[in-house]
C-alpha cells in the first residue's frame, strides 16, 4: 500500500519505505516453487506523487520484466480505485507499457496540463537511446535555440551521472537480481516554464564509488572530520566547483550541477547512500545537506530547470 503523498520530498520515508517494501516482495520473497513472485502496488490512497517517485516504482516493474525476461511476462495491477488523474500521470510516464491492467486511460484522457518524457533505460551510454531522449525534450519543453543547448548540456550531465554508476565494487550490492541499468523521465510544466529530469541507477552510490578513487583525500578535506555521506556528496560538488586543475574523470557532480548555476531559479537535487544534497544557485546556502536515516536504493539525481527564453524572439517554443 504506498503512502500518499507519494513523494521523495515531502514524503521521503514512507515513499522509500514502500520503494523496499515493493522490492521486498517482488524479488526476496519466493513463492513455493522458490521462484519470484510479482505483487501488485496499491496506490488507492495515493492523491498526489512527483516524479522520482513515479520512476522509482516503474523501475521496480521494469526489473520484474527482466528478472523473469525468458517468459511473456507482465505484471497485473488492479487500478480500480486509483485516483483518475494518477493513472494518467502513471500512463504519461510509461507505466502501463510494463503491466496489464483492467483501467488503462484512454490517449484522449482529460489532460493534467504537464508534458512527459516517458521512461526510457538502458544499460550504457547509448546514443540510440540518449537522442530520442532529447527528442522527447524538445516535444515537451520547446526548439527555441537555448533551449537545445540546454538539453544538450543536460544529456552531457547524464552522461556523467550514469557512466560511472556500476563499477566492479557493484557485485557488493544486496540488490538481487542485479541488473546494471538506469532509468530516466522528465516532465515540463508549462504554466511555470520548469523542466524536470530525473536519472535513477541502482548501482553502489556516490559515496561508495568517490572512496575508491585517488581524488578521495581531496574530497575528505571538504569534509567535517566526522563526515557523514551527505558531507562527501558536497565535498566532491564543492571540489569541482573551486578547484583550478583538471579534475580525473568520475568526479561530475560539478558537471552535473553547472547546468542548474546558469540557469537562474533552478536547483538540482542528488539522493546517494543516506546524502541528501539540494544544490541551489542564487540562495544565500547554495548547496544544502541532510542525512536521512535509511540509505537510498542506489542514486537518484533530480533536475529542476527554469527553461530559457529565447533572445532574439521572446519565443518559448
Amino acid at each position: 500500500m504506498a503512502p500518499d503523498p507519494l513523494n521523495l520530498s515531502s514524503n521521503f520515508g514512507e515513499t522509500l519505505g514502500f520503494l523496499y517494501e515493493q522490492r521486498y516482495r517482488y524479488f526476496i520473497r519466493n513463492d513455493a516453487r522458490g521462484k519470484p513472485r510479482v505483487a501488485s502496488v496499491d496506490l488507492t490512497k495515493v492523491k498526489s506523487l512527483d516524479l522520482a517517485a513515479g520512476l522509482a516504482m516503474v523501475a521496480e516493474y521494469h526489473r520484474a520484466l527482466q528478472a523473469n525476461a525468458s517468459t511473456d511476462f507482465r505484471p497485473y495491477i488492479d487500478d480500480e480505485t486509483w485516483d483518475p488523474d494518477v493513472r494518467i500521470l502513471l500512463r504519461d510516464l510509461g507505466l502501463y507499457e510494463l503491466v496489464r491492467a483492467r483501467n488503462r486511460p484512454e490517449s484522449d484522457s482529460v489532460e493534467h496540463g504537464i508534458r512527459f518524457v516517458p521512461f526510457r533505460v538502458c544499460d550504457s551510454v547509448d546514443g540510440s537511446v540518449l537522442d530520442p531522449l532529447i527528442e522527447d525534450i524538445r516535444t515537451a519543453a520547446g526548439r527555441a535555440p537555448k533551449r537545445l543547448a540546454v538539453y544538450g548540456a543536460l544529456m552531457e550531465a547524464v552522461k556523467n551521472a550514469i557512466i560511472h554508476a556500476y563499477p566492479d565494487e557493484a557485485q557488493e550490492l544486496r540488490v538481487d537480481p542485479l541488473h546494471k541499468l538506469w532509468w530516466a523521465a522528465g516532465a515540463y510544466f508549462p504554466d511555470d516554464d520548469t523542466l524536470e529530469f530525473v536519472v535513477y541507477d541502482q548501482g553502489i552510490g556516490i559515496p561508495g564509488t568517490l572512496t575508491k578513487k585517488s581524488l578521495w583525500e581531496a574530497v575528505r578535506d571538504f569534509c567535517p572530520p566526522e563526515f557523514t555521506d551527505a558531507d562527501v556528496i558536497a565535498g566532491a560538488l564543492e571540489l569541482g566547483r573551486t578547484s583550478t586543475k583538471r579534475l580525473e574523470r568520475g568526479n561530475g557532480l560539478w558537471t552535473i550541477c553547472r547546468l542548474a548555476s546558469e540557469l537562474p531559479g533552478s536547483q538540482v537535487r542528488i539522493m546517494s547512500g543516506t546524502g541528501d544534497v539540494l544544490f541551489a544557485p542564487g540562495k544565500t546556502r547554495p548547496v544544502r545537506k541532510k542525512s536521512q536515516l535509511n540509505p537510498f536504493c542506489g542514486t537518484l539525481i533530480h533536475w529542476s530547470l527554469v527553461m530559457p527564453t529565447d533572445a532574439h524572439t521572446g519565443s518559448q517554443q
